[in-house]
């Protein structure tokens, strides 16, 4: 029952793209014999192309019961040897971590430096540009 309302939804799906997609002009037909046989092979389109697709199944959980079973005690040995391995190799941090930031103080004596530059900046990047279309254009 799913099945069947899924492939009905798709068919109108599909028939709504295709209208919605029909870019070019759409040729006037001159019967309705021609009108019937052209809705029936879109339709028979449609379905051929629904009918050609895969049906979704759901998959069966996997048993955990038989996994445990399979765990040998020489894998929990390789296992272990394993773990041990890599906590030996573990990246070492320093604990004292020292901060590279400048302390407000620092910042407040320099903002005056940093204004200076940034503005500038902002000074070059407006006036060099009047200065070249001045020397470009000769003035004019």
């Amino acid at each position: 029952e799913m099945t069947q309302m899924m492939r009905a939804a798709t068919l109108a799906a599909l028939l709504a793209c295709a209208g919605a997609l029909n870019v070019a002009p759409r040729p006037s037909f001159k019967t309705a014999q021609d009108v019937a046989m052209r809705s029936a092979l879109a339709t028979t389109l449609a379905l051929a192309l629904n009918s050609a697709t895969p049906a979704i199944t759901m998959a069966d959980a996997p048993s955990l019961a038989l996994e445990r079973a399979s765990v040998t005690v020489s894998d929990m040995t390789a296992q272990e040897k394993f773990l041990a391995e890599r906590a030996k190799m573990k990246t070492q941090y320093e604990q004292d971590v020292e901060g590279t930031y400048m302390t407000a103080e620092e910042t407040k004596e320099k903002k005056a430096t940093y204004l200076t530059v940034v503005y500038g900046l902002i000074a070059i990047a407006f006036i060099a540009p009047m200065i070249q279309f001045f020397y470009y254009t000769g003035g004019k």
